[in-house]
């Protein structure tokens, strides 16, 4: 019954963690800081930000599905991202920009 219980929640935690795609990395790390529309680019940063639900599926996925990286590389590499809080560091630094150059 335990088992079929976090199946479960697994399943549901998977399915909400693949609802929201976010910005592609190489897309993000090129993002341009504009400082007359400051708070639209702050608060994009921040919706686009990985929830722990989804860094923890991503690296469950990663660590769990090592052949995902041959058979299918962009999405291992975004989950090593995500898991590993590139994502994070890559958004901190646009919105640190924002907050010390506007």
């Amino acid at each position: 019954m335990r088992l079929v219980i976090i199946s479960m929640l697994f399943g549901i935690s998977v399915t909400t963690a693949v609802a929201r795609e976010p910005m592609n990395i190489n897309d993000l790390d090129h993002f341009q800081v504009d400082c007359t529309i400051k708070q639209e680019q702050i608060q994009l940063l921040q919706s686009i930000r990985p929830t722990g639900n989804e860094k923890l599926v991503a690296r469950f996925k990663k660590n769990f599905m090592p052949w995902q990286a041959i058979t299918d590389g962009s999405k291992f590499k975004k989950n090593n991202n995500v898991g590993s809080g590139g994502y994070d560091w890559i958004i901190n630094q646009h919105l640190h920009t924002l907050k010390t150059q506007c």
